[in-house]
């Protein structure tokens, strides 16, 4: 199982490979726009073009210069911050636990299809206090054993 830091890597490079809808090895203003938007809210058409801008070449965008959009402050990375943002999202409901069907709806929202059965495996093997449902310290766990 690879570090938390080695999984951003890897996630990262996926989420260049799902976008790269035709396989160029580049990502269009098009296919950043619908990233962004999934993915962030409040990122407009033109903070995307921005971000073009400053790191694509010709309204297109490399794997390399994707990938530099996330390492670029690698130092001020801060993955508590990204865990409460991550469960927040997971938190369809607000109750500050994830259920079974909070997990399901978001991982359907980033595309990811997982049985119910699998969402409650996952629950089961971080449920340390034995509730059905995941509390933020469960969910931090889970997600550093990944």
């Amino acid at each position: 199982m690879a570090p938390v830091k080695d999984q951003h890597k890897i996630d990262v490079a996926a989420a260049f490979t799902k976008l790269d809808t035709d396989k160029d090895g580049f990502l269009s203003s098009q296919d950043l726009e619908s990233f962004f938007t999934k993915h962030w809210t409040g990122v407009s058409a033109t903070e995307v073009r921005d971000i073009l801008a400053e790191v694509g070449t010709g309204g297109k965008i490399s794997k390399d210069q994707f990938e530099s959009l996330f390492y670029k402050h690698e130092s001020e990375h801060d993955p508590e911050e990204e865990y409460k943002v991550a469960f927040a999202k997971f938190d369809i409901d607000g109750d500050k636990l994830l259920s079974a069907d909070d997990i399901m709806a978001s991982l359907k929202n980033m595309g990811e299809s997982l049985t119910m059965e699998e969402v409650q495996e996952m629950i089961r093997e971080a449920d340390v206090d034995g509730t059905g449902m995941l509390n933020y310290e469960e969910f931090v766990k889970m997600i550093e054993t990944m």
